[in-house]
């Protein structure tokens, strides 16, 4: 099993081959090498895979634990769960009209129900009023 690790001790890191630390850009190291690390008085933080910035120091009480558990939404998640809650609410809205719609049509269509032209929701131009005669 690796670990995306950052070592923060100076000097040579025999385990790695010889490199010299510390190493502050995160890696990827099977446990077998972070238990010599820590064996040798290493200071090891385990780096969280979605957030470099969030760190936990490694220990050997620590090290075959889940630190960054999955349950943890990343920004985009969230984002993306909103947005999905949006468009639901928008199909249900749309489904409400849509329903809405054909009630009316079916009480329009009833032959029980008198309709007028001012009921039916028809327009009445007004443009004859409106011009003017011209002597």
């Amino acid at each position: 099993m690796n670990k995306l690790v950052t070592i923060e001790s100076a000097g040579p890191i025999k385990m790695m081959g010889d490199i010299n630390g510390p190493i502050k850009t995160p890696c990827s190291v099977s446990t077998n090498v972070i238990i010599d690390l820590l064996n040798s008085g290493k200071v090891v933080y385990e780096v969280n895979p979605k957030n470099h910035v969030e760190k936990i120091r490694l220990t050997r009480l620590n090290l075959h634990s889940n630190n960054f558990p999955a349950n943890n939404t990343s920004k985009v998640d969230s984002r993306k769960q909103a947005i999905k809650a949006r468009i639901r609410k928008h199909e249900e809205r749309v489904q409400k009209a849509v329903a809405q719609k054909e009630a009316l049509k079916q009480i329009q269509t009833t032959p029980d129900v008198k309709t007028t032209n001012s009921s039916s929701g028809s327009f009445i131009s007004n443009k004859s009023s409106r011009k003017k005669k011209r002597r």
